[in-house]
């Protein structure tokens, strides 16, 4: 596959970066935005996004690209402080969901 849709361009992780902060107090809401805006027919696909000092945020509605992640988990860059708190509950919710 090619790269996500989400925005693109020189400089656009501190473009990123700035918008997020300034949402801060609605962050899920924004993400919702960007969801409608990048995440195909309904919001539902998958987009892509960096800020700075943060490894790139991939965002998705799909449930088959939830499945796939789920089953992945190792896969995606999530970093030792997000494994070491949600990969057991994942793992457990992920062989529940897949019986």
């Amino acid at each position: 596959g090619g790269a996500l849709p989400g925005p693109a361009g020189d400089g656009t992780f501190l473009v990123n970066s700035l918008e997020v902060q300034a949402n801060l107090p609605r962050l899920l809401d924004w993400m919702l935005d960007q969801s409608l805006k990048y995440g195909g027919e309904d919001g539902l696909g998958t987009w892509s996004f960096k800020i700075f000092m943060q490894p790139n945020m991939t965002l998705t509605h799909n449930p088959e690209n939830v499945r796939h992640i789920l089953m992945n988990v190792n896969t995606y860059g999530k970093g030792p402080v997000w494994r070491e708190n949600f990969y057991p509950i994942l793992v457990q919710t992920a062989g529940a969901a897949m019986k």
